[in-house]
């Protein structure tokens, strides 16, 4: 029997065919994952924006009930004027604020004198509803705005099971307690709502019993919410926009508060989009807030159809070569076609590398030992207005600004040595004698090439961006500051009594707003300093520094700033400690901020320990907190402006989430590092490390430095 000997040759074609689909299909999926990832995360961030909006407009909310607490507690008896005066400002702050109300206890005996009395302040129909015989009351008596709430005029709470619930949680426990979702009685659509109650107490602190709590409640401050426009007047347009919300009440039983459908987004599902869960604590009740968008969100359609390109060009890859090796394997005559077909194919290839060259948007270039251009990519055109083949053979240093020449000629020295060098920014002049900025990765081809290879990105207009940013921050910081000293000026003299003695009232608002102007210039300074840092225009001097002393008046200020804390500081740095090369102000800024950081997330009751170590030709300043501990995840993410873990909870009042970032970039300027430790629920070690002093790295009166700090982050050489 005669064998085929082209069976063998299928099977091998086949076997060499699957394997390359295999390769092919688990790259797709790579890429797909890729794609994945990247919208979930963008939607993430959409997110992040909406709950911050969220949570910044019930932390508000909260405050304006801590303030009318603060008003009854003052002045004993308030008047109806005086409510409504009081609770305006508040009101125009909050759009999603529908009512600030009043709600006195009023005892069965006490009934009817009541309803008399606010008769006689000219609402001569008023009575207590519903009406009926009950051992006290909880009507609404002060209400503003009056015209859109009438109907809750005179409503008695403890009629409903919702709101006497909570009602009874507010006065037996001393604290701010919400609602289930209700329907208010003032609806009028089919919105749910929800009400925040504030206890009042006739000795203005809190009893220590139960029963010294209900025998001594004056009644409530009471906030009252509709949730479409509590979180439509919270969420920027923008980011609400962009996804389905759907919002639960998740105790004793999950109740649907929200649920959103865009038009866009129609037929959503889990399975067929991404779905981002956020918890909310909202006075003593959890929600669970849902954000769905469609799969892709946030990624371009180029990003969302990249796995089908992939594939398609992986399957025809993988089609071609199982051809090539069955034709390869064949006879000689089969031989001489396929010499034929793979020479036409290279051309082909060929073409589609050149039109792949032409439509890039990155600038491709090669260029010989001689320092002369041997291809330019077409981008050429449109970022230096030059033909590209008017370049070729011409001196590429020719192209590139005088400054930067010699970082040009020493990068390709490089790159010809041997060494992989990180992207770097060399300004190139177009046609029109302009400049732009293109960001280069560069690499060396092999024999027989014996070319460099360079990808340019033009970084011009993100450049311009980033000057345009930190030259605005700086503009609105200093003309901030000029005011804000005037406002801080007058609010001390005012505490130092150059206007007399004040109402103990309006002592405590006074102190208030001197308190919020303080962060206030404490922010514009960090902000400064950012602009300054951004701009590499930020200067340390270096010297010969006493850590040890340094720490001490840090220690010292910071304690005091929060001696109403009941945490533990503790220092221990050993006598004798050499000197270290710093900048001392700056020092002192870096540990300022790391100690800020850890009285703001450690508990009263907690620890905060200061040790100092000379190790390894380096000293090490640790900084450990008992606080609540940053996942591993994170601790690269700390150091980021504005970033807050989610497990640590909401940022703590007067938290600006700049204070690491500035210690890291001083850090940097200052030849040192920091370096963090923690996990959750086990607190946090900052460690600063820096040189020691030597005489021989003595600059005289001190080495003057600075950089930018984008370069630092990139690892751009900057010309």
């Amino acid at each position: 029997m005669r064998v085929s000997s082209a069976s063998p040759r299928l099977a091998a074609t086949l076997l060499l065919f699957g394997l390359l689909m295999a390769g092919a299909i688990i790259a797709t999926l790579a890429v797909r994952g890729n794609f994945r990832t990247a919208s979930r995360e963008a939607l993430q961030d959409t997110v992040e924006v909406a709950m911050d909006a969220v949570r910044e407009d019930l932390s508000e909310s909260l405050g304006h009930l801590h303030g009318i607490q603060a008003l009854f507690n003052a002045s004993g008896v308030v008047g109806r004027r005086e409510f409504d005066v009081f609770v305006t400002i508040f009101l125009d702050q909050s759009e999603g604020t529908q009512a600030l109300e009043w709600i006195p206890r009023v005892t069965h005996d006490e009934r009817e004198e009541y309803e008399a009395r606010i008769r006689a302040e000219g609402f001569k129909d008023f009575a207590i509803h519903p009406p009926g015989d009950r051992g006290e009351y909880f009507p609404v008596t002060y209400v503003s705005p009056m015209d859109p709430n009438l109907t809750a005029f005179g409503f008695d709470l403890a009629t409903e099971p919702n709101r006497l619930n909570a009602l009874e949680r507010a006065r037996d426990t001393g604290k701010l307690v919400a609602t289930a979702p209700i329907t208010l009685v003032q609806e009028t659509a089919s919105q749910k709502g929800f009400l925040i109650y504030a206890p009042i107490y006739r000795d203005a602190e809190v009893p220590g019993t139960i029963e010294e709590r209900r025998a001594s409640l004056l009644g409530f401050g009471l906030a009252v919410f509709r949730v479409d426009d509590f979180v439509l007047g919270a969420v920027p347009a923008t980011a609400f926009s962009q996804f389905n919300l759907e919002i639960l009440d998740v105790a004793p039983e999950t109740i649907v508060i929200i649920h959103s459908n865009l038009a866009a987004h129609e037929g959503l599902s889990p399975e067929s989009g991404l779905t981002v869960t956020r918890e909310l604590e909202m006075a003593g009740r959890a929600w669970t807030l849902n954000f769905s968008a469609p799969a892709g969100y946030g990624v371009s359609a180029f990003e969302r159809n990249l796995w089908l390109a992939v594939l398609a060009v992986g399957a025809l890859l993988a089609l071609s070569l199982a051809g090539s090796f069955n034709v390869i394997m064949g006879a000689r005559q089969r031989a001489l076609t396929l010499a034929e077909r793979m020479t036409r194919s290279l051309a082909e290839s060929e073409a589609q590398r050149a039109q792949m060259f032409e439509l890039s948007v990155e600038l491709i270039i090669t260029a010989d030992r001689e320092g002369r251009f041997a291809f330019v990519s077409g981008a050429a055109r449109r970022i230096l207005g030059r033909e590209p083949g008017e370049m070729v053979g011409q001196p590429y240093l020719d192209f590139i600004h005088p400054e930067d020449r010699d970082l040009a000629r020493a990068a390709a020295a490089d790159v010809y040595a041997g060494e992989v060098l990180p992207a770097l920014d060399i300004r190139f002049l177009r046609a029109d004698g302009t400049t732009v900025i293109l960001n280069w990765n560069m690499a060396i081809l092999p024999a027989p090439h014996d070319l460099i290879l360079a990808v340019g990105r033009d970084l011009t207009e993100e450049r311009a961006a980033e000057t345009a940013k930190a030259d605005f921050v700086s503009m609105v910081s200093h003309e901030l500051r000029s005011p804000l000293t005037s406002i801080r000026g007058r609010l001390e003299l005012l505490l130092d009594g150059a206007a007399g003695e004040m109402p103990e009232q309006a002592l405590a608002m006074v102190e208030a707003a001197a308190g919020s102007s303080l962060r206030l210039q404490h922010l514009i300074d960090m902000l400064l300093d950012l602009s300054r840092i951004d701009a590499g225009m930020f200067e340390v001097d270096l010297e010969a520094v006493d850590l040890a002393a340094v720490t001490r008046r840090a220690a010292e200020s910071v304690s005091t700033g929060h001696r109403d804390r009941t945490i533990e500081l503790s220092l221990n740095l050993p006598d004798g400690l050499p000197p270290v090369y710093a900048d001392p102000e700056r020092l002192g800024q870096v540990i300022t901020n790391v100690l800020v950081n850890a009285y703001s997330y450690t508990p009263d009751g907690g620890r905060i320990a200061v040790s100092a170590e000379v190790e390894d030709g380096a000293a090490r300043l640790a900084i450990k907190d008992s606080g609540v501990g940053i996942h591993p995840d994170d601790h690269e993410r700390v150091f980021e402006r504005f970033f807050r873990a989610e497990q640590i909870g909401p940022r703590p009042p007067g938290s600006t989430g700049l204070g690491l970032a500035i210690a890291r970039s001083l850090m940097e300027l200052q030849r040192g590092e920091i370096r963090l430790e923690s996990a959750p629920g086990e607190g946090s070690t900052f460690t600063l490390v820096l040189d020691l002093f030597r005489r021989d790295s003595e600059p005289g009166t001190g080495e003057q430095t600075s950089r930018s700090s984008r370069a630092s982050r990139t690892g751009n050489r900057t010309p």
